[in-house]
């Protein structure tokens, strides 16, 4: 028998949980996280939304149920409490604008622990920023960020292709020291620190918890979700996923406007071991 214990599942969003429009079963999803939390169960949500995006999301109930790991696992709270985070020197965010700025194709977010700021957006993508970023502070530049907000994570809207986008996110990995950048799906691609991600809020959670590899499964469909996959065996891909990304899981499933994500969560509470997961395995 394959079983092994469910310790943590960590979710991404978009993509991944949501539908093509946001939208998920929400009701079907409250009950498994109840049904599951209840088997000793704990729930990540890792997206690259800020936190407060993210709880637009959940319902009350679920929310003091959940960990939610913001600002692609930079920012985690529980039950609205802040518990820890992953930041980088102003000096290092003003590296990142004179490479991004003077790209045409490039428009750029900062999230701090409280706000996002940016010094261009441009009116034919706005609705489309707001969909993740809704209060957005304008900065002349940003040599002007209050001494008070310290950045976390740098989003770039990016125009190109993905491929040239992937190149982008090397040119800032080759070039400036002491970050990660990644593509996140969307024309989005992260930056933020080295040592963090969504990796490293798992890694956190295991770490309190005394939660094991083999005990932990993470759901994805991009690149800024790989640093999740070395921490858990149960790596699963959508199979939207970016090709890249999925060459990393060990296991594949459904999309997510078929709603994947529960299927799989459905059939663990059913089931109550993992065995049914071998026929998802990748070859």
């Amino acid at each position: 028998m394959l079983y092994l214990s469910l310790k943590l599942v960590a979710i991404d969003l978009d993509a991944t949980l949501l539908r093509d429009d946001k939208s998920y079963d929400m009701e079907r999803f409250d009950y498994l996280v109840d049904e599951l939390t209840k088997q000793d169960v704990t729930f990540m949500i890792a997206s690259g939304n800020e936190n407060k995006r993210i709880r637009n999301y959940l319902s009350a109930d679920t929310l003091s149920k959940v960990y939610v790991a913001g600002n692609n696992g930079n920012q985690v709270e529980f039950n609205g409490k802040h518990i820890h985070a992953n930041n980088f020197s102003k000096e290092t965010l003003l590296e990142i604008a004179e490479i991004i700025e003077t790209d045409p194709d490039c428009q750029m977010m900062l999230n701090t622990e409280n706000y996002t700021f940016s010094t261009y957006i441009s009116e034919k993508d706005k609705d489309y920023i707001n969909l993740y970023y809704e209060d957005i502070h304008m900065l002349d530049s940003y040599e002007d960020l209050p001494n008070e907000e310290v950045p976390i994570k740098v989003a770039i809207l990016s125009s190109k292709p993905l491929d040239e986008t992937k190149q982008m996110a090397d040119k800032i990995n080759s070039t400036i020291n002491g970050v990660a950048a990644v593509t996140s799906g969307g024309g989005w691609f992260d930056i933020y620190h080295e040592e963090g991600g969504k990796g490293s809020a798992v890694k956190w959670v295991q770490d309190s918890q005394n939660i094991q590899p083999d005990e932990s499964m993470a759901f994805g469909d991009s690149l800024n979700d790989s640093t999740m996959l070395t921490l858990v065996h149960y790596s699963i891909t959508m199979n939207n996923a970016d090709d890249e990304f999925k060459a990393f899981c060990n296991y594949e499933i459904g999309s997510n406007q078929e709603q994947a994500v529960i299927e799989i969560l459905e059939s663990i509470a059913k089931e109550s071991n993992l065995d049914f997961m071998e026929k998802f395995k990748r070859i």
